[in-house]
C-alpha cells in the first residue's frame, strides 16, 4: 500500500512539473507574454473560457498542456520507480554513500521547478508590487461627481475595437505595404503614440481601460481582501463578482444619463472574459454576441471563435438603421474577432477575395471596416455621427509576431472619424484618455477634460499630464491600491443604479 502511495505522489509531483512547463510554453507560443494580472483574472474566469473560447485553442490546451502532460509524467514515474529500485539498492550495500541527497529529489524538483516558472512570468516581481501600497491612483483618479459635462450639440457615437490592431501594421518596411492603408485614408485624426501601459493589455482590458478610464487588474485580491475585513469569512466566495466595476462610472453610464441607447455587437460569446456582465453594468441597452446572433437569425457561417467580422458588420448595418429610425442619440459598439491570435480567421468576404495567410487577414479586416465606415457616409449618417476605431491592444502572439518585434515603437492604432474634428492637443495618449476624449468628440465634453486617470486628447486641459506619465504610470499602477479595490465594492454617488 506505501509503495502504491509512494508512486502515486511521484506521479503526481511529475505531473505538476511537467504540467506547469508545458502551459508556461503553450501560453508563450500562443499569446507571447501576458501580465500577471491577465492570467489571473483568466484564471478567475476558466470556467467561462472553456465553454466561450476557440475551440481550436482549447482543443490545443487540452492536447499539448493536459494530455502529453499525462503521457510524459505516466513515462517519466516508470522510469523513476525502476531507477528508485536500483538505488536504492545499491545505497544499502554502500552505507558511505548519504541516502537523503536521493529521497530529497521530489521537494528539489518541485523547487527548482516553481521557482524557475515564477521567475519566467515576473511573479517575484507581482509579489513585491502587491505588498507594497501606492497612493498614486487615488491622487490621480478623478471621478465624475468632480466635473461637469455640458452638452455641445451631442452626436451618435460609432465605436469599433478591432482586435490586436497596432499601428505598427502600417510599417511599409516591415510589410512592404501598409496593410492599414484603408483606414489610414479616412478622413479623421490620430495620435501617433497611443502607449499600452499595465493593465489595458487583453480585449476586456482595453475596453475597460478606454471606456472607464481606469486598468483592470488585481480583482481577486481586491475582492478577497475586502472579504476579510468586512465578513472575517469567505462565504460569499461565489459572488465576490456579481457586479463588473461597480465604482466606476464609465462610457455607457454617461451615454445612458445623457439619453443614449448603447449598443455592443461581437461575433464571440458574450460571456467570455466578462465582456458581457461589464456591459451590462455600465450602461449598455442591447448586447449581441455569438448566442444572441444566432437566436436573432443569424445563419453565417461561424469559426470556432464565433461569427466573422462581415456577419458582424452586416449585422450592424441593419441595427444602425434601426437605430437611426428612433430618432434617439446612441452609441453602438462594435468588436472584431478575425485578426485574434494566434492564427487568425479568413471570413467569406476575405476568401473571396483570396485571403489565404494573416498579412490578407490584417489588411481585408482593414478594408471591411473601412467599407462600414463608407456605408455610414453613403446613406448619410456621418452627419451627425463621429467614428472612433481603436486597436484594444497591440498584437499578441500571431504568425506576424517576429516581424512587428522589429518595429522602432509598437503602439495601438486609433482614428477618429467625423466632420469637423476637434484638433489633438498632443500625439502621446495611453487607454485612459480615449474617456474623455471620445466625450469630448461626441458633443459630452467634461470640465478640464479630465476624468479617470484620462486626460482628453482634444480642446484644452486646466492641467495637462506630466512629462513623466507615462513612467509613473508604469511604475504605479502593478502596485497595490486601496481606492481601485474600493471601485470593485462601493456604488459612485450619483451614478446610475447597477442592474
Amino acid at each position: 500500500m506505501a509503495h502504491r502511495i509512494s508512486i502515486t505522489l511521484r506521479f503526481f509531483v511529475y505531473f505538476l512539473v511537467v504540467f506547469g512547463l508545458a502551459a508556461l510554453h503553450w501560453i508563450g507560443r500562443k499569446f507571447g507574454e501576458p501580465s500577471i494580472d491577465q492570467l489571473l483574472y483568466h484564471a478567475f474566469e476558466a470556467g467561462t473560457l472553456a465553454l466561450t473560447a476557440d475551440e481550436a485553442l482549447v482543443g490545443s490546451f487540452i492536447k499539448n498542456v493536459l494530455v502529453v502532460p499525462l503521457f510524459a509524467s505516466g513515462l517519466i514515474t516508470w522510469a523513476d520507480s525502476t531507477l528508485n529500485r536500483r538505488i536504492k539498492t545499491r545505497l544499502a550495500g554502500d552505507k558511505t554513500i548519504p541516502r537523503f541527497a536521493w529521497n530529497w529529489r521530489m521537494p528539489a524538483l518541485l523547487t527548482a521547478t516553481a521557482f524557475f516558472l515564477m521567475s519566467e512570468v515576473s511573479a517575484f516581481t507581482y509579489i513585491s508590487d502587491q505588498t507594497q501600497n501606492s497612493g498614486y491612483f487615488s491622487e490621480q483618479y478623478l471621478p465624475i461627481g468632480a466635473s461637469e459635462i455640458v452638452p455641445r450639440n451631442p452626436k451618435n457615437l460609432v465605436l469599433i475595437y478591432m482586435e490586436s490592431i497596432e499601428a505598427s501594421y502600417s510599417d511599409a518596411t516591415l510589410f512592404g505595404r501598409d496593410l492599414l492603408h484603408p483606414l489610414n485614408a479616412l478622413p479623421g485624426v490620430s495620435f501617433g503614440n497611443f502607449q499600452q501601459v499595465p493593465g489595458t493589455s487583453w480585449t476586456v482590458a482595453g475596453m475597460v481601460g478606454t471606456q472607464c478610464g481606469v486598468p483592470l487588474k488585481n480583482i481577486f485580491s481586491a475582492k478577497i481582501r475586502e472579504e476579510n475585513e468586512t465578513n472575517h469569512e469567505m462565504n460569499n466566495f461565489g459572488n465576490l463578482f456579481a457586479h463588473f466595476l461597480p465604482g466606476a462610472v464609465c462610457l455607457g453610464d454617461i451615454l445612458q444619463q445623457h439619453g443614449y441607447r448603447n449598443v455592443f455587437i461581437g461575433g464571440a460569446s458574450l460571456s467570455f472574459a466578462g465582456k458581457g456582465r461589464f456591459m451590462r453594468d455600465h450602461g449598455y441597452d442591447e448586447l449581441y454576441g455569438r448566442e444572441e446572433l444566432v437566436a436573432d437569425g443569424m445563419t453565417n457561417e461561424l469559426n470556432t471563435w464565433g461569427f466573422y467580422d462581415d456577419a458582424v458588420f452586416g449585422f450592424a448595418r441593419t441595427k444602425i438603421e434601426e437605430l437611426y429610425r428612433t430618432g434617439r442619440p446612441f452609441n453602438l459598439t462594435l468588436l472584431t474577432i478575425d485578426t485574434h491570435g494566434p492564427n487568425g480567421f479568413v471570413s467569406p468576404t476575405c476568401a473571396a477575395r483570396g485571403v489565404e495567410n494573416f498579412t490578407g487577414i490584417v489588411s481585408c479586416s482593414a478594408e471591411q471596416t473601412a467599407a462600414f465606415v463608407g456605408f455610414l457616409d453613403k446613406a448619410g449618417y456621418l452627419a451627425d455621427t463621429r467614428v472612433v476605431i481603436l486597436g484594444d491592444h497591440v498584437t499578441m502572439r500571431n504568425p506576424l509576431s517576429e516581424r512587428l518585434e522589429h518595429a522602432p515603437q509598437r503602439t495601438v492604432f486609433n482614428r477618429f472619424v467625423g466632420t469637423d474634428l476637434p484638433r489633438p492637443n498632443r500625439e502621446a495618449i495611453v487607454h485612459f484618455d480615449l474617456l474623455p476624449s471620445i466625450l469630448e468628440v461626441v458633443g459630452l465634453p467634461i470640465g478640464g477634460g479630465r476624468l479617470g486617470l484620462g486626460y482628453s486628447g482634444f480642446g484644452e486641459l486646466a492641467v495637462p499630464p506630466g512629462v513623466d506619465r507615462l513612467a509613473h504610470l508604469r511604475e504605479h499602477l502593478p502596485k497595490r491600491s486601496a481606492a481601485y479595490s474600493a471601485l470593485w465594492h462601493t456604488t459612485p454617488v450619483g451614478a446610475p443604479p447597477v442592474h
